[in-house]
């Protein structure tokens, strides 16, 4: 029998070394952990608002009311920062505590190596993450989108928000392996 295969962790080892990314969606910080031990980056900017959306929509995702308080959240940024303490104080991680579209605004264009995508997973959320990190890649970078399969509260759109990137021409699909997608910036 197979071991399954640990589709993110492939997600990982896919993303350049020593770069600079950034991480949307930081969550409680495990899987930002997992960046820096893996890939090792320059910079990485790990970006969350930590904060508690309200209405029927995001009840059920972890930034929901069925999910947490604020003052979970508070927890949650608390937590995050202490973790990556010694790497701020370096300057090679940053956490960037804003929506993701406001955060954007504090990344260089052609800044960034690699973007992973794993915030708001409505296609609106995931389709302005994708718009507004666009710019911020750089022509051959990769953007790896978690969650690329019908989900529960957000439905179809992770994938209805990828797949019109794709259409667009800009970007070629590096792989496809489970829930994660990468894609590389094929033009400015």
């Amino acid at each position: 029998m197979l071991a399954p295969i640990d589709t993110r962790l492939m997600a990982l080892l896919s993303l350049p070394r020593n770069a600079v990314g950034a991480e949307i969606g930081v969550h409680e910080g495990a899987f930002s952990r997992e960046i820096v031990r893996i890939a090792q980056p320059k910079r990485l900017y790990l970006i969350d608002p930590w904060l508690l959306f309200p209405g029927e929509t995001y009840a059920d995702s972890w930034y929901g009311t069925r999910r947490a308080t604020q003052d979970i959240m508070d927890a949650r940024h608390a937590h995050v920062a202490a973790t990556f303490q010694r790497q701020i104080e370096a300057g090679s991680v940053r956490i960037l505590r804003a929506l993701s579209v406001d955060a954007a605004l504090m990344i260089a264009d052609d800044e960034l190596d690699f973007v992973y995508v794993d915030g708001d997973h409505s296609y609106e959320g995931v389709t302005a993450d994708l718009s507004a990190y666009g710019p911020k890649l750089k022509v051959g970078g990769l953007l790896v989108a978690d969650d690329y399969m019908l989900g529960s509260w957000w439905k179809d759109g992770v994938v209805r928000a990828v797949n019109d990137l794709i259409g667009r021409g800009q970007y070629a699909i590096e792989f496809k392996m489970g829930s994660q997608i990468a894609l590389r910036k094929l033009t400015g």
